[in-house]
């Protein structure tokens, strides 16, 4: 029997619409009985003995934080485990990754971007850290940041403290056990190795664009939001795909679950490549969607108009505004498109050859293409301008380990922990696509005892 509609006055499907717009998932009528039973809990910890007094207090106010977070904590499933969907991982583990980790030491460029959308109590950002942890044996030698976010924060709280019980291994290979030391509980905690590699923070995938802009969600290889989706409104779910593509590189790779994958015409404007037991998704290579892409992410709405103007600017000799100039180079970057990022920084210099920013961003360009010289040259244009740049210090000493020559490193590593004392330990450092103080002062203490061993 086919469920009735329900009316907007009834208070379930009111509260239906309100926690689809704010979380995005989505409670159809023939699934309010769940709603009503996790709302219960809701409006218990709200102090409210009626649910539906509860539902009008609600509807008659704006949403606090701490409201998103009560309903996050009982709406949102928290059913994960470590190695779910092997068949998917076992593609990533023995194709897709180790592909990008050939193309990367071919270029010289040793780093990985990956991310763990809605990764829940943290089983499935260990599982990615643990297979890239098997994947590279010189792991010291590679930038690895594999970011895991999820909108509810107390499945976020016990992913930071790593601790998982059995059941978590249910489906898990004996070898994944080495990751884990035990406690006195018996319980299993994630080894310091694999979580230092794992940075855990509170995202909506459904708030918007502000969160999505974060540096760290730039130009990633490989995201993994699996038994997601299947929760959201047919809405949500195109406007997250569509933000989850715009994170992406070039040649990108999104993971979603079985369930989702069977449905591809949910996963637009991402090539289907099918592997034994599972489909992954690849962002297209199509330079119609990469150029709309970029105007989308451009934070002012002229579009080409505004390339336009540019390019006219620079022919009449008359300058453009050098942060319009910066916001192009970057978001070219972001993008991977290295060429067109090199051209508008260019420009930007040329508008204020004295930017110690656009030096440094110049450099960071060219380090990515190969020419380390060049690219050194850039950076010390950036540290004569500013000597203070911390960022510009730290890839200098990077770009003279790669040279072999320790003695110029170390100097520049320790100008950067020079700059680093006075600072806030939980102040974020320019330019360093969102390291703290505290994290990157760690980094350098690494390096500095890996210099010290050779």
């Amino acid at each position: 029997m086919t469920a009735q509609p329900q009316p907007l006055s009834d208070p379930w499907s009111r509260l239906s619409a309100y926690v689809g717009a704010l979380l995005g998932l989505d409670f159809p009528g023939q699934r309010h009985q769940d709603l009503q039973r996790s709302f219960r809990q809701v409006a218990r910890e709200l102090g409210y003995e009626n649910s539906v007094a509860c539902i009008e207090s609600l509807l008659s106010q704006p949403p606090a934080a701490e409201l998103v977070q009560i309903l996050a904590g009982h709406l949102t499933v928290g059913e994960t485990y470590f190695c779910r969907e092997r068949p998917a991982l076992d593609a990533l583990a023995t194709d897709v990754l180790p592909a990008l980790i050939r193309m990367r030491r071919a270029s010289g460029r040793h780093y990985l971007r990956l991310w763990c959308a809605a990764c829940c109590t943290g089983e499935e950002a260990y599982t990615l850290a643990i297979l890239v942890h098997r994947l590279l044996p010189d792991l010291k030698k590679w930038d690895i940041a594999i970011q895991a976010t999820d909108v509810n924060e107390r499945f976020l709280a016990k992913a930071e403290i790593g601790r998982y019980g059995a059941w978590s291994f249910r489906n898990a290979p004996e070898w994944l056990h080495r990751y884990f030391s035990r406690d006195v509980d018996g319980a299993y905690v994630v080894i310091p190795e694999i979580r230092r590699l794992v940075h855990f923070g509170t995202l909506n995938l459904v708030e918007g664009e502000d969160g999505f802009s974060r540096a760290d969600l730039r130009a990633i290889d490989v995201v993994l939001c699996r038994n997601v989706l299947m929760y959201f409104t047919p809405s949500h779910i195109h406007s997250v795909v569509t933000r989850l593509w715009q994170c992406l590189s070039v040649d990108g790779w999104l993971l979603v679950a079985a369930g989702e994958a069977a449905s591809p015409s949910r996963i637009a404007r991402f090539r289907p490549v099918s592997y034994p037991g599972a489909i992954l998704f690849q962002k297209k290579d199509d330079r119609e969607e990469t150029t709309s892409t970029a105007d989308a992410l451009a934070p002012t709405p002229a579009g080409i108009a505004e390339v336009h103007t540019v390019e006219t600017a620079a022919r009449s000799s008359v300058l453009p505004t050098t942060e319009l100039l910066a916001r192009r180079a970057r978001d070219c970057a972001n993008e991977g498109r290295l060429g067109e990022a090199l051209t508008w920084c260019d420009r930007w210099l040329d508008a204020d050859k004295l930017d110690a920013t656009g030096h440094y961003l110049r450099a960071v360009i060219l380090l990515e293409q190969g020419d380390a010289v060049a690219a050194d040259a850039a950076l010390q244009r950036a540290t004569y301008l500013n000597g203070s740049f911390i960022m510009a210090h730290v890839v200098r000493g990077h770009v003279a380990c790669r040279e072999g020559n320790q003695e110029r490193a170390r100097k520049h590593y320790v100008n950067a922990r020079r700059l680093l004392l006075p600072l806030d330990p939980e102040d974020i450092v320019p330019e360093s696509e969102q390291l703290t103080v505290a994290r990157l002062t760690q980094t350098l203490q690494l390096l500095a005892l890996q210099e010290g061993a050779q």
